[in-house]
């Protein structure tokens, strides 16, 4: 049976931005273990994927209320093939990373700065929008915010917002642009024919998609379970510090 959907996207939407920023500060921290030579490149991109692949999980927990358990095989082969891509950029990543050093022993080249090498390890965030957004929507619909298919690419700022349908198996789903952002033309579009799009839900989603009040602070405490490293190392004091307006 697939999970529930999250009645409240917005403090959902809300959470998986904290799991980014995390996200970014932890990479940055191991770009700057690599920049000082703690790290060896090979180390670097272990850490590195580790830490994508965390992310990823957290984010469709997250578009699930927490309920980990809930997640079926079909989600969890969809973020199997989603780390798959992801890890093939890094590879790259890493291997360019590798021949910018080796250039720059040789004096042909300088290599990459700290501010480069956390700015780029932070972009693998930007993918964990798509994840979340189709967890939500039961990775049913063709195209969610973050996925590539727009010309914003991962860098995609627009949310989708959900409302129940006409009928007990259909969905209205709304693509909604950020009005503090430049969009992109195919955005534009997207808000303007998604008024809404219609989704329909097969005859075995339906009981789960009317149980739709999620708990926040179970979703909190699952997520933290099932991502420690994420918990141990940068959450506890991004959640503490706003758990207050979180619960208002």
């Amino acid at each position: 049976m697939p999970a529930p959907r999250v009645r409240d996207l917005e403090v959902a939407h809300g959470l998986l931005e904290m799991r980014r920023v995390a996200y970014k500060k932890d990479v940055a921290k191991l770009a700057e273990r690599l920049y000082n030579g703690e790290l060896s490149i090979k180390q670097w991109h272990t850490e590195m994927k580790q830490a994508v692949k965390d992310l990823h999980i957290s984010s469709l927990v997250i578009s699930k209320g927490g309920e980990r358990d809930s997640i079926t095989f079909s989600e969890w082969g969809r973020v199997g093939r989603e780390l798959r891509d992801q890890y093939g950029y890094l590879r790259k990543y890493a291997e360019q990373v590798e021949q910018r050093v080796h250039m720059e022993a040789m004096g042909l080249e300088n290599a990459y700065s700290l501010k480069y090498l956390q700015a780029r390890s932070g972009l693998y965030s930007g993918n964990a929008n798509a994840t979340f957004w189709r967890g939500v929507t039961y990775n049913l619909l063709p195209q969610v915010p973050g996925d590539g298919k727009t010309a914003c690419k991962m860098n995609c700022g627009c949310l989708l917002r959900v409302e129940a349908g006409d009928t007990a198996n259909t969905l209205h789903v709304y693509w909604v642009v950020n009005p503090a952002l430049e969009n992109c033309e195919d955005c534009i579009r997207l808000e303007a024919e998604w008024a809404p799009y219609v989704l329909e839900l097969p005859a075995s989603y339906v009981e789960a998609a009317v149980r739709m009040d999620i708990d926040l602070q179970t979703t909190v405490a699952n997520v933290i379970q099932a991502d420690a490293r994420w918990f141990a190392e940068q959450v506890h004091e991004i959640v503490h510090g706003h758990r207050r307006a979180i619960y208002a």
